[in-house]
């Protein structure tokens, strides 16, 4: 397997954006004060939050938004990011303006940050809070907009935390959760002791076409579902656990726990759902390409457990409340783990691993996997049986499994 390589925009971020910020060094020093206080809930009337890369992450600062909110109630809050994010937060309590940022071509990459410069320069913005922990580019934009207070992360190698006059130390050995949410306390909102994933709102609308979903594909509510997602964040192409062992891992629940196994995913991964069914000696469900985010909340919401790669779906199923096993390699599950007690990981802590970090828009460019090959299907499925199996053992659960194709 050919050395992947990093998309061009980390390439641009890595090589021009740190060029930029070392040549803005000498003159942000002339003029560079001593970091200021945290702002009163009566200084700020805007605030723009920048979050591009990660669906997954979105999710994970979600405890940071809602401390942001009740930190300063009266502040119309606008979160910018990807617009391969649209309406994951939408609908969010803690935001009242979601603004998208087109990375579709270099082309569109280009027209986009121009415009996002504008943007943040006519945008009357008395805040800005970087969640991005590595990106030159966002701290670029943060500090040549002219934004007064601008709140980032100081991250050890990225010539960065001069660009912010609110900086916090980026610290790699905690959560992303708790690391998102330094910049909160920073801004003056209190620690907390244990924070909450915000759970994504589903309109009703979103919940009518999950319910049709359901009646098509003949999914009888009681029985449990369980939802397999098989992609990851870095696209069907990144490392992942192999196809056919979660096409092994789905017929091993069929038979039993007698569950319904539903396949999640997008368009783009709607070949690889084909490739599981074909594999398995049970029916089961393909929902790739079908649901979009809020829908995909409403799905999982009514599962008894979902399983996946360290990716965007699993952090939402963390979010619904919903119980989750994620399976590790590239990322470290200390760092980028599905959040709360309900969930699981199995991760082997290979030498060469982590080499990724979604959180950092850093891709994997492993070019072998293994440390996640390394995974097998019956360590799962012992990790279910420890974990799970009385979830997926009701009462109520029909004495009959799937029936065999």
């Amino acid at each position: 397997m050919k050395r992947r390589q990093p998309p061009a925009t980390f390439s641009v971020d890595r090589n021009v954006g740190f060029l930029l910020c070392q040549l803005l060094a000498p003159s942000i020093g002339k003029v560079r004060r001593a970091p200021a206080p945290a702002p009163a809930p009566e200084e700020v009337e805007r605030i723009a939050v920048l979050k591009l890369a990660g669906l997954g992450s979105l999710v994970l600062a979600s405890p940071t938004l809602a401390s942001l909110r009740a930190r300063f109630p009266s502040a119309h809050i606008t979160f910018i990011t990807q617009l391969a994010n649209r309406r994951l937060l939408e609908t969010n309590i803690d935001v009242d303006e979601v603004y998208y940022l087109d990375t579709s071509s270099p082309c569109a990459t280009a027209a986009g940050f121009w415009r996002l410069f504008r943007h943040l320069c006519r945008g009357g913005y008395d805040l800005v809070v970087d969640l991005e922990p590595s990106s030159r580019c966002t701290a670029l934009l943060s500090f040549l907009s002219g934004i007064p207070l601008r709140a980032g992360f100081d991250t050890p190698g990225h010539a960065r935390g001069q660009l912010f006059n609110l900086p916090v130390p980026y610290e790699e050995h905690i959560h992303l959760v708790e690391a998102f949410h330094r910049l909160a306390e920073r801004l003056g909102a209190p620690a907390v002791g244990r924070l909450q994933l915000t759970p994504i709102h589903y309109p009703l609308a979103d919940e009518a076409v999950v319910e049709s979903f359901a009646l098509q594909q003949h999914l009888a509510p009681e029985r449990p579902l369980v939802a397999i997602h098989l992609g990851a964040d870095d696209g069907p192409a990144g490392p992942r656990w192999p196809t056919e062992r979660f096409a092994q891992l789905a017929d091993a629940l069929i038979a039993e726990y007698g569950v319904q196994v539903v396949f999640t995913g997008s368009a783009k991964e709607t070949p690889l759902a084909a490739e599981a069914l074909r594999a398995m000696h049970h029916e089961a469900v393909d929902a790739s390409g079908h649901l979009n985010i809020p829908q995909l909340a409403s799905l999982m919401a009514r599962c008894a457990l979902v399983i996946s790669c360290d990716a965007g779906p699993l952090h939402i199923a963390a979010a619904m409340r919903t119980p989750a096993l994620g399976l590790y390699g590239p990322t470290a599950p200390e760092k980028e783990g599905p959040w709360g007690e309900h969930c699981t990981t199995l991760y082997h802590r290979l030498p060469c691993s982590p080499c990724s970090s979604h959180a950092c828009g850093k891709p994997s460019r492993c070019p072998h996997g293994d440390c996640l090959r390394s995974i097998t299907v019956p360590e799962v499925l012992g990790a279910i049986r420890a974990r799970y199996a009385s979830l997926l053992r009701p009462e109520r659960i029909l004495a009959a499994s799937t029936p065999a194709k």
